[in-house]
């Protein structure tokens, strides 16, 4: 059994990227940390990706008018995007141990709401209520399992754009350099 797991996991590294996410310009040669020393290929597989979509939904949903509306489409898909990339250009334990991540993300219904049902299958409400589950459950574990993906995500859709201005940020993205000032 372990050396099919090691034969399927060597078929996971290096899973060709369709495209870059990150389109260079002559005034931002490097948009949101893409460098030409990445390897520029997918770290996560298509299973991984529809879970951390769910979650980035999540985790960016908002509040309009008294109704619960998931985050922005086009900040959730770089989001995920960009965690693609970052997991490609990590190590293949690295790659792995996320997708197993994911798997648990998958589960968690079951261990927070005694439902037997998927994460990506449950409403946008009960999302959020897995993810409150797991940040205030008493075993530290479950909570890692929320910040695994709450910090690459988030991280991520914070670095550019409308998110990064609504900081306070007087940038486009954090990678454009800017002016000091000197006070006289």
């Amino acid at each position: 059994m372990l050396a099919t797991l090691g034969r399927a996991a060597r078929r996971l590294r290096g899973l060709p990227r369709i495209g870059t996410p990150f389109s260079p310009t002559e005034g931002d040669p490097f948009p949101a940390g893409a460098h030409p020393l990445d390897h520029n290929r997918s770290g996560l597989t298509e299973f991984g990706k529809h879970v951390c979509r769910s979650v980035a939904e999540a985790l960016l949903a908002d509040e309009r008018a008294g109704q619960l509306v998931p985050g922005e489409p086009d900040v959730v898909e770089r989001s995920v995007q960009k965690l693609d990339l970052w997991l490609g250009s990590g190590s293949l334990q690295l790659q792995n141990g996320f997708l197993a991540l994911c798997g648990a993300m998958e589960g968690a219904p079951l261990l927070t709401l005694r439902k037997a049902k998927r994460f990506t299958q449950l409403s946008l409400e009960e999302r959020l209520h897995v993810l409150e589950k797991l940040e205030e459950h008493d075993n530290g574990l479950f909570t890692m399992l929320l910040t695994a993906f709450k910090v690459p995500l988030v991280t991520a859709a914070f670095e550019e754009g409308p998110l990064l201005i609504e900081t306070g940020f007087d940038r486009r993205s954090l990678m454009v350099p800017g002016m000091l000032r000197r006070s006289r």
